[in-house]
């Protein structure tokens, strides 16, 4: 009878430490930290796919500090082409949906480049970054919370928007 007293405190005790591990909240981090330990780049975007590494891309690593800076209220990147400008929103938009969700905006130069820019970079980073898989409703049929341009998730939505639109 007192092995059985015992397993049981012993399996409520591991119970309890399970319990407190999955209800634990997810650790706040900066977005290089976060970009660094959860993003993935996708093999038909990247020349280098798999986990994101920020000291592949030095001169994102100020604007990414930035953006998770309570002390910065405005960010202006400038820089050449093909630099790293949309890994940076995906970094972004990532982060935010994991970390700290709530509604969005990307503004695109245009609808058309809005509506690719969410076709080839935005739900292929959904797809292939573990954290982000599932957080985003999937697309069925006329689905309102999962469009090509709006997309919902727990706390919050994205929309995405060009700047040529009224």
């Amino acid at each position: 009878m007192q092995n059985s007293a015992t397993s049981l405190q012993s399996l409520e005790t591991r119970l309890k430490t399970i319990r407190q591990i999955a209800l634990a909240p997810t650790p706040k981090l900066n977005l290089v930290e976060w970009a660094d330990s959860y993003r993935y780049l996708s093999p038909e975007s990247s020349s280098t796919p798999g986990r994101w590494k920020t000291s592949n891309v030095e001169a994102a690593r100020g604007p990414m500090l930035a953006v998770t800076d309570p002390r910065v209220k405005k960010i202006t990147v400038m820089g050449p082409t093909q630099l790293m400008k949309t890994e940076l929103i995906n970094n972004i938009v990532g982060y935010f949906i994991h970390q700290d969700p709530r509604p969005m905006i990307v503004m695109q130069p245009t609808v058309s480049l809005a509506e690719t820019w969410s076709r080839e970079r935005l739900d292929k980073m959904l797809r292939d970054t573990p954290v982000l898989r599932g957080r985003v409703k999937e697309k069925r049929g006329r689905d309102a919370d999962n469009r090509l341009l709006s997309k919902s998730f727990p706390g919050g939505q994205i929309n995405i928007i060009g700047s040529n639109s009224p």
